[in-house]
C-alpha cells in the first residue's frame, strides 16, 4: 500500500482497454510487495517479495513462497516454499 508502506495481499484483474474498470479478485495467501509475477499456461504465478513495512527503519523480510492463481476458479494455491 503506497500510502502506508504496508505489504498487502489484494489482487485485481487489470482491464487494459477500459481504464478504471479493474476487477477485484480473491486475495493472495500471503501479503507481499516487490515480488515477481508471471502468466503461464492459464495461471498467474507470484514468487517471493517482501512482507515487512516498506520504511527506512524496518528491516526487510523476504517472503519465501510461491503461489499460483487459477483465474477460472478465482482461487490461489500455495506451490512451494522457496529455500
Amino acid at each position: 500500500m503506497i500510502s502506508t508502506g504496508d505489504a498487502i495481499n489484494s489482487c485485481y484483474e487489470v482491464n487494459g482497454i477500459s481504464a478504471g474498470k479493474n476487477q477485484r479478485r480473491k486475495n493472495m495467501n500471503y501479503k507481499r510487495y516487490a515480488h515477481c509475477s508471471v502468466a503461464l499456461n492459464g495461471y498467474v504465478y507470484v514468487i517471493g517479495g517482501f512482507d515487512n513495512k516498506d520504511a527506512e527503519d524496518v528491516s526487510p523480510n523476504t517472503v519465501n513462497s510461491c503461489e499460483k492463481y487459477a483465474p477460472f476458479e478465482n482461487k490461489w494455491y500455495e506451490i512451494c516454499p522457496i529455500s
